[in-house]
């Protein structure tokens, strides 16, 4: 009412969906996923232009797509969701355990920002936290490039900041997990 304009409340891996739509990566673009890794992990999807939503309005809860049926339980009462290993509480929980608390350098590891200057560093425990979750996140990327095909997967959130240290494993998990014809010309 104070500005005269409609409001609308939306999740926010869709709305990064239709960020990266209207400016970002994904400019204009009529298919791409949006997955943003924070305190669990989240998508947003346009399809044919429009964001999709799914029928009940919760598509792209992609953080309880099940990778390993004997995993940790999950909040949700799943276990082994991929939420279970990548999210960046889980994360930062590990590293917490296997840095001590520090990385090599002695900073602290406090939350996602902080492993990923610590990867970004060159603390090798840091680098191998998150390859392993980019390996991870490639694997359920890979599912949704084979269902989904999407022109563009835009990755956000903390721990997206670790760069190609994130990036070269989900690519090469993508690579061997992806019909070839669902990433030709990207």
């Amino acid at each position: 009412q104070a500005y005269g304009l409609p409001v609308f409340v939306e999740n926010d891996a869709n709305l990064g969906a239709l960020a990266e739509q209207w400016w970002g990566a994904g400019r204009n673009g009529k298919d791409l996923t949006y997955i943003k890794i924070g305190t669990s992990i989240g998508s947003g999807h346009i399809i044919n232009g429009e964001l999709y939503r799914g029928a009940g309005g919760t598509a792209g809860e992609i953080g309880h797509l099940p990778l390993d049926p004997a995993g940790p339980r999950c909040s949700c009462g799943l276990t082994g969701c991929l939420s279970t290993f990548i999210g960046s509480e889980v994360l930062v929980a590990r590293a917490q355990a296997e840095l001590g608390g520090a990385s090599a350098r002695g900073a602290s590891i406090e939350g996602a920002s902080d492993l990923v200057t610590a990867a970004r560093g060159g603390d090798e425990r840091a680098r191998r936290i998150i390859a392993e979750a980019g390996g991870r996140l490639g694997v359920a990327v890979a599912s949704l490039m084979n269902v989904l095909n999407p022109a563009v997967v835009v990755l956000g959130g903390e721990i997206a900041g670790a760069g190609d240290l994130l990036l070269d494993p989900v690519r090469a998990a993508v690579r061997a997990r992806s019909l070839a014809t669902t990433f030709e010309g990207t």
